[in-house]
């Protein structure tokens, strides 16, 4: 209330969660009887009923405090906008948090969600395409695909956070790889348009030459923040389905967080714009708008209750979407339905009490879809073929092999009516079958097999996808790239394939280096393969004209043979290096006599003339290149004088 009264406009809630393994105080045990009307029970990782109880009432606790919270704000003054600050819960999955994001976001008091992703938590090394290590733009994408899907239909707004700063210091001195991707990933996807600058502490602490860089990247978004947007790459309106209960999977095993990626990532790499969905945000028909292919998994999820607000007398509520998703196919889905068997369908829930009695909650789907379906659990298998059943061409063969000779769990699928498209041995793990005006097909293996199966089982799923997309008379793209232009600026991601650029001039933002204080030029470019770029085409105009700078420009004036620039760079402090002052001109072929530079203050008062290192060079295509050392201590701003 007092920082209200003193005039702030806006509340950031920072991480409301929980970890797995806490509730163990008075006022939790208090909550648990509240919700659950039993005793409390202690948690327990190896139970799968305590893992997902836990998970499911902390994510409540914390959605009805931030419904308080808002409330009450609202109430003092409804203009304060209250904005949640959060991870996606494919983070969360790996540091065992729990938090429901959509149900805070959906909140009447929330007014947006500042989705964080950076150098840590992107760096997470697992397999893509049978390729193991470090994936972070396929990962980046991910987090803040799933965090911009929170508010697909919602309407509030959603700004992407990274941080330059790695915590793990085993990867800080190569930290500056990973934030680059993580911005990538930020703007080149087509439906995130506000950004986050990061706080000044994870800022301050960089090199001179990575925290120039990093001045240049605010500069970019801040512009790109005021352009609509134009994508290429791969198929659009395809989503993968997630959850915030993924937390409450298997404790000791990675097999829920190679399911996520396994689902999403594969086809990241491939230039696809997947929309990762969660399970809890399917509350609507609405929400699915747009999405025309829908691959889900009940493997590492469930659809189990939803906050049903912290005065009313049900405090949870089923999540519908099941229901929503039944319908979505009838009206003409493709749904691609993954995995079968796994550890965690006898936990009591919806489907199997109050009159229920499913074995699982993908049965209770299958009957809304109105499909009769024998289901038989095949165990844990590897070294077998699945044989195609299919005539279409890229229906081949595969062989699912794994290195920790520990398998997938397979479950065979036969639905009454349906077609096999796949078997092992004499059992039918794929199958299919028309609903309504749409499509459905139970795959029957884990969805981690896409990422680590062996002989290029992830082309699988891209085979189911384009399988789903044709009954609806759509073709499935996958480029090996993507691009995005945003006003000026063009991003490009590459994976298998090359993509070149129109003939012209382009400088490129992430040149910056340790042993490259500078920004590089390129003619005619072409971005290689497994590359990546945020690019700006430079205009051959008559006159020079500043291109760009790393600053802030506050004026730019010509008066005959002298162009005058006033630019804003971050100051020095005692404990922090200096930022490096990068701009680029175009020189219209004029020469340039002597570049000059010293420091102002807001009233136009020369303070000092010094070089700080000044260098200047005009290159082969006519661009010049100012770099300074930026060594005030005072926040003063930097005069550059070209003498033409």
């Amino acid at each position: 209330k007092r920082g209200i009264e003193a005039g702030a406009t806006m509340i950031l809630i920072e991480e409301p969660d929980f970890f797995e393994n806490s509730g163990y105080e008075d006022a939790y045990k208090t909550e648990w009887e509240d919700y659950y009307g039993t005793d409390w029970q202690a948690y327990d990782k190896s139970d799968a009923e305590s893992r997902f109880m836990h998970a499911e009432l902390k994510a409540h606790i914390m959605t009805k405090a931030m419904d308080y919270i808002s409330t009450e704000v609202k109430k003092i003054d409804s203009s304060v906008e209250i904005i949640l600050c959060s991870h996606s819960s494919s983070n969360y999955m790996w540091h065992r948090i729990a938090a429901n994001n959509y149900d805070i976001l959906a909140l009447p008091g929330v007014d947006g969600m500042v989705l964080q992703a950076w150098t840590d938590t992107t760096s997470r090394q697992f397999s893509v395409q049978n390729k193991g290590g470090r994936h972070v733009f396929e990962y980046s994408w991910l987090e803040y695909s799933e965090g911009i899907n929170y508010a697909r239909k919602l309407g509030k707004r959603i700004y992407a956070l990274n941080d330059p700063l790695a915590d793990n210091e085993a990867i800080r001195d190569i930290a500056y790889n990973y934030y680059m991707e993580n911005i990538m990933a930020q703007t080149i996807n087509p439906y995130i348009n506000a950004y986050e600058v990061v706080w000044p502490d994870r800022f301050l602490w960089s090199e001179g030459w990575y925290k120039s860089m990093q001045e240049s990247v605010y500069q970019v978004l801040n512009d790109m923040a005021k352009n609509d947007v134009t994508f290429k790459g791969g198929s659009s309106g395809i989503g993968v389905v997630t959850g915030y209960n993924v937390v409450a999977d298997d404790y000791d095993s990675n097999r829920a967080s190679s399911i996520v990626t396994g689902l999403v990532c594969n086809l990241v790499a491939s230039g696809v714009p997947v929309n990762v969905l969660t399970v809890e945000s399917i509350q609507d028909a609405q929400y699915l708008e747009g999405i025309h292919t829908l691959i889900l998994s009940y493997d590492h999820i469930k659809p189990t209750y939803s906050y049903n607000g912290y005065e009313s007398a049900d405090m949870k509520k089923k999540m519908p979407a099941n229901d929503v998703i039944a319908q979505w196919v009838k009206d003409g889905g493709s749904l691609i339905y993954v995995g079968g068997a796994n550890d965690n369908q006898g936990i009591s829930s919806w489907w199997n009490t109050n009159g229920n009695d499913y074995d699982s909650p993908e049965a209770e789907l299958f009957e809304q879809l109105g499909l009769s379906v024998s289901v038989k659990d095949l165990g844990f298998k590897y070294d077998v073929t699945l044989a195609s059943q299919a005539t279409s061409n890229y229906m081949k063969d595969y062989t699912i092999s794994d290195i920790a000779e520990v398998g997938y769990r397979m479950t065979s699928y036969t639905i009454n009516g349906g077609r096999v498209l796949y078997k092992v041995g004499g059992d039918n793990v794929i199958s299919e079958k028309e609903v309504g005006e749409g499509h459905v097909i139970l795959a029957g293996i884990e969805g981690s097999v896409y990422s680590s199966g062996g002989d290029d089982t992830y082309q699988l799923l891209e085979n189911l996808v384009t399988r789903a997309m044709g009954v609806q008379d759509k073709q499935f793209c996958a480029p090996g790239y993507m691009y995005a232009k945003r006003g000026d600026w063009e991003i490009v991601k590459t994976f298998k394939n090359s993509y070149t650029m129109e003939p012209g001039l382009y400088f490129d933002v992430f040149s910056t280096r340790e042993d490259f204080v500078d920004i590089k030029v390129y003619q005619n470019l072409t971005v290689a393969a497994s590359s990546y770029g945020i690019y700006k085409k430079i205009e051959e105009k008559d006159d020079p004209y500043l291109v760009h700078a790393n600053g802030t420009v506050k004026s730019v004036e010509t008066t005959g043979n002298k162009t005058t620039a006033v630019i804003k760079n971050l100051c020095k402090s005692p404990t922090y290096d200096a930022t490096y002052g990068i701009s680029l001109w175009w020189t219209a072929g004029k020469d340039v006599k002597d570049v000059y530079m010293y420091y102002d203050d807001a009233k136009g008062t020369e303070i000092t003339e010094q070089t700080h290192k000044l260098n200047w060079y005009v290159d082969d295509y006519g661009i010049l290149h100012i770099i300074y050392n930026n060594v005030t201590t005072n926040d003063l701003s930097a005069v550059i004088e070209i003498q033409w």
